[in-house]
C-alpha cells in the first residue's frame, strides 16, 4: 500500500500506468506513487507486472493490488487507498469511468485531478462531462443493470470532475480532445517513451493494430475480420497482428487462419512494442 504522497496515481491498464510515467516525465521534481488496481485478465496482468518493472526501475513507488479478488483484502485495500485519496494533493485517474476508482474519488478534499490516457475513452470522458451526463461506458449505457447500480455512481462522477475549480482538472493526452468547461488540456507525444525505447520500427509488409472495440460491442465482428483479411491480402507478403489485451482468442485464432499474419500477444503496451 502507498504511503501518503504528494501525488497519488490510480491505474488499472498498461497505458494509463504508461501515460503516468509520461506525466511524470513532465514534472520531474513530483514524488509520484502508484497503485495498480489490477485487473482479473492475465493478459493484462502480464503488461502491466512488464510496465510495473519497467517503472519501478525509474524511480517510481509502484504497489500492486488485487481489489477484485475475493479473499478477505479487497475491503482493506479499498479503505486504505479511500485515505490515501483524501491526503493526495495531486490525483491521476487512469479510468474516470471504473466503477472502482468512481467510489474512491474524495469528496471531503480538493485535489487537482489529472486524467490520464486510456484510448479514446478519454474523448468519450470530455464529450459526457461537456454534456453532464454520467460517466458510463459504451456498453454500460443500455442495460438495466447500469440504470439501477452504475448510472447513479457514474452521476455522482460527472459532479466530482464538474465541481472541481478552474485548473483544478486536467487532461493529459496525446489525442484530440476537446476538454469540458472547468478543464485545462495539456497533450505530449511520448517524449518518455521515445526516449527510453527509440522510435516505432517496421518490419514485414503490414502491421494491424488490433482492436477490442468488437468485444465491447462498437463494431461488428464480420465487417471487422473482413476488414482485416482484405488488408492482409493486399499486402505483398507476410506480417503481423497485434493483439489488443481484451482480444477474444477466438477471433485472433480466425484471424491467423485467414490471413498470413503472425498473432504477437504483446508483452508491453502498443506503444513501447512498436
Amino acid at each position: 500500500m502507498p504511503h501518503p504522497s504528494a501525488t497519488l496515481a490510480l491505474v488499472e491498464s498498461p497505458s494509463q500506468l504508461l501515460h503516468v510515467l509520461e506525466w511524470r516525465h513532465h514534472h520531474p521534481d513530483a514524488e509520484v506513487r502508484v497503485a495498480i488496481l489490477a485487473p482479473r485478465g492475465s493478459f493484462a496482468r502480464n503488461q502491466l507486472s512488464a510496465v510495473k518493472e519497467v517503472a519501478e526501475s525509474s524511480g517510481v513507488h509502484v504497489a500492486w493490488l488485487d481489489p477484485r479478488m475475493t479473499d478477505g483484502s479487497p475491503l482493506h485495500d479499498w479503505t486504505q487507498l479511500r485515505k490515501r485519496t483524501l491526503d493526495a494533493q495531486n490525483l491521476l485517474i487512469g479510468d474516470p469511468f471504473s466503477g472502482l476508482i468512481q467510489t474512491l474519488l474524495p469528496w471531503r478534499s480538493d485535489p487537482k485531478v489529472i486524467v490520464v490516457d486510456d484510448g479514446t475513452s478519454t474523448m468519450d470522458f470530455a464529450d459526457l462531462l461537456r454534456e453532464g451526463k454520467p460517466l458510463l461506458r459504451w456498453a454500460e449505457r443500455p442495460t438495466t443493470l447500469a440504470r439501477m447500480v452504475r448510472q447513479p455512481l457514474g452521476a455522482r462522477a460527472t459532479r466530482f470532475f464538474a465541481s472541481r475549480a478552474p485548473g483544478r482538472l486536467q487532461l493529459f493526452t496525446v489525442l484530440p480532445a476537446e476538454p469540458p468547461p472547468n478543464a485545462q488540456l495539456k497533450q505530449h507525444d511520448y517524449a518518455w517513451t521515445r526516449q527510453q525505447f527509440g522510435a516505432p520500427r517496421i518490419e514485414g509488409d503490414l502491421t494491424v493494430v488490433g482492436s477490442s472495440l468488437v468485444e465491447t460491442g462498437i463494431l461488428d465482428r464480420t465487417a471487422y475480420l473482413k476488414a482485416v483479411v482484405a488488408q492482409a491480402a493486399a499486402a505483398s507478403g507476410n506480417g503481423f497482428y497485434i493483439a489488443h489485451r481484451r482480444e477474444a482468442p477466438e477471433k485472433l485464432a480466425e484471424i491467423a487462419a485467414r490471413t498470413r499474419l503472425t498473432i504477437i500477444e504483446a508483452q508491453m503496451p502498443l506503444e513501447i512494442e512498436l
